[in-house]
């Protein structure tokens, strides 16, 4: 792919005024009232060498501080960000704008076990662990592209024409509804927060750049356990777990709770008919399965070698 997939500049942090909603913002679809935006940007470069680079950016709205870690590993095309907000501001909402360079945008959210398409008309609306708006160059020139963002804490979004916004902060009083406000009154968000994103650009759509797999990848990391150096009977590469194809994503292993064997559960993750293999090698377990579109399957592995894998619904019976 080679084309600009960002319109203008992005990750710009934008400044919104609230000061009409209550805690819920009921009755309210949108947030586009632009009170200002994050300035008096400082770029530092933290790191520069073979595997990664690192800079970073901090800008400043009246009390509120904001940094932002870019960080370009080698030989990935994602940009990994690494986010501390100090937000400072009552009856605001900020968000990270990224205007995606295409025409006839199409925004895909993420939702449990799933996806969702959406209208691109400046709504709010809630996503899980990503969401992507692809579409055209307007040129005419490359075919369809896009842009996935990936996060590990934010669930509202939203998406006009080729802007899309991911919600970072909020500050409402807390739980109020109506009436007067008073000296006792508390705003949500109040002070430091951390979080990570990390940008995608692909060409085709959202299935072909792995955002799936990278958005778990991002929010369960692998699990460290330090050891001394001592013999043991496990190889020095281990799967515990391989599936044949990669629309299949396993969410859940563990005890049955029963205590009757072990639980699996997968799910088909790009809305297309699909057959695989699953395979447990630490359990010495093989088989195939049909996946219909965007199905989840939960799998019974007994112990008991000699008893077949059988597919149960979600409460295991």
């Amino acid at each position: 792919m080679n084309t600009e997939v960002i319109k203008e500049r992005a990750a710009v942090p934008v400044v919104l005024d609230e000061s009409h909603c209550d805690t819920w913002a009921h009755g309210v679809a949108g947030f586009r009232n632009e009170a200002g935006r994050f300035g008096d940007a400082e770029l530092k470069l933290l790191e520069e060498g073979p595997v990664r680079s690192r800079l970073r950016i901090t800008g400043r709205y009246n009390e509120s501080v904001l940094q932002q870690d870019f960080i370009l590993y080698a030989g990935r095309p994602d940009i990994e960000v690494r986010v501390r907000l100090d937000w400072r501001e009552k009856h605001k909402m900020l968000k990270l704008s990224f205007p995606v360079n295409v025409v006839q945008p199409k925004a895909t959210y993420e939702i449990p076990y799933g996806f969702m398409e959406r209208p691109v008309d400046g709504e709010e609306e809630p996503g899980q662990q990503w969401l992507d708006v692809s579409g055209f160059s307007p040129d005419g020139g490359e075919g369809l592209y896009g842009l996935s963002v990936i996060n590990d804490a934010k669930y509202g979004y939203d998406v006009k024409g080729g802007d899309l916004r991911m919600t970072v902060a909020r500050s409402p009083v807390y739980a109020y509804y109506s009436g007067e406000t008073d000296e006792y009154c508390e705003f949500m968000d109040q002070g430091v927060q951390e979080f990570k994103y990390v940008l995608v650009p692909h060409p085709g759509d959202w299935r072909r750049s792995g955002t799936v797999k990278k958005s778990f990848e991002l929010n369960v990391p692998p699990v460290q356990v330090a050891e001394t150096c001592h013999a043991g009977p496990m190889p020095l590469q281990y799967e515990g777990l391989r599936i044949s194809r990669d629309n299949i994503i396993a969410t859940v292993f563990k005890k049955a709770e029963d205590g009757n064997g072990y639980i699996l559960r997968c799910y088909e993750v790009h809305g297309v008919e699909t057959s695989a293999a699953v395979e447990l090698p630490l359990l010495g377990r093989k088989w195939n399965t049909e996946f219909d579109r965007c199905e989840i399957k939960t799998f019974r592995i007994p112990e008991n070698p000699g008893r077949q894998v059988e597919e149960i619904n979600l409460i295991e019976l």
